[in-house]
């Protein structure tokens, strides 16, 4: 059996390989391999390698490190984990994880209200499901493959987006766009900025911890669509599909069906098939 580091320092009362009850089950200041809760499940003081938990479960000051929840899942008391996948309503207190996912189950159908609240900090925030951040969140990179609203501007380090989104503003150092009709943003910042139907930059994802591979995405052919910014300032930028007021960069390839009412940039490429009303250069380049 594998050591944990708290293992050796004799924290832990019980040591097993597996615990898998279809009962209520608590388990409390035990290091555990595998945990599989039927019902209803509270976990205090552990370190579990892997949680399935069918029913409601609470957490309080334990490490997880894969926890899969199914219904109502409450952290509190500095709950720590490498991945955590929501599947229903779930709460946290401080909790802090590599990855978290907010999903739904395998035929996109819901299994809870999904729900989030407290607070959580992830390096990696991956949404599979229609969701709101309405809650104390600390996202370092942001994956949206599902509609994602939240009402206030976010700024991360990568936000890379399949589906549509409702988000006032949002700033990056690394930003990937596919358009839609129905997204909703008045104002992009970022180093890279690429808004495009098909994305062709798989070094995208390098400095990206995920549970899934998102380079089968890369390539992959969409049904074309259309999205509208107010104001677009990026140091490297690329539109495709795209309508902006204003557009601020150091060099910007402006591809096909785009209307940009004024560039300012100091060098462009711009399609025959793409309008630029007003067009500068030189002192207007993205500020650093």
């Amino acid at each position: 059996m594998k050591k944990s580091e708290f293992q050796q320092f004799g924290r832990f009362k019980m040591v097993k390989r597996k615990i898998s009850s279809s009962e209520p089950l608590t388990i409390t200041e035990s290091y555990v391999e595998k945990v599989k809760a039927g019902d209803s499940c509270l976990i205090s003081g552990c370190e579990i390698e892997r949680l399935k938990a069918m029913g409601p479960c609470t957490i309080e000051n334990s490490m997880i490190h894969d926890c899969l929840s199914f219904s109502e899942c409450t952290m509190k008391e500095k709950v720590r984990a490498l991945t955590i996948t929501a599947m229903g309503l779930a709460s946290f207190d401080r909790t802090t994880c590599k990855v978290f996912r907010n999903a739904s189950s395998k035929d996109g159908t819901s299994l809870g209200s999904r729900k989030i609240s407290g607070s959580i900090a992830a390096v990696t925030y991956e949404n599979y499901t229609s969701s709101v951040l309405d809650y104390e969140f600390n996202y370092i990179n942001i994956l949206n493959k599902y509609f994602l609203e939240c009402a206030k501007a976010i700024e991360c380090g990568h936000f890379i987006s399949f589906a549509p989104f409702y988000i006032p503003a949002i700033q990056a150092e690394v930003m990937y766009i596919r358009p839609y009709f129905n997204t909703f943003v008045t104002e992009l910042k970022a180093d890279k900025l690429i808004i495009a139907n098909k994305l062709k930059d798989r070094s995208i994802f390098d400095d990206i911890i995920s549970m899934a591979d998102y380079r089968d995405l890369v390539n992959k052919q969409f049904e074309t669509s259309h999205m509208h910014v107010d104001r677009i300032e990026a140091k490297t930028l690329i539109l495709e599909n795209c309508d902006a007021k204003i557009v601020i960069a150091d060099h910007a390839i402006i591809k096909d069906d785009c209307v940009i009412d004024e560039l300012y940039a100091k060098s462009y490429e711009i399609s025959k098939n793409a309008q630029v009303n007003k067009l500068a250069g030189g002192s207007y380049a993205a500020e650093d």
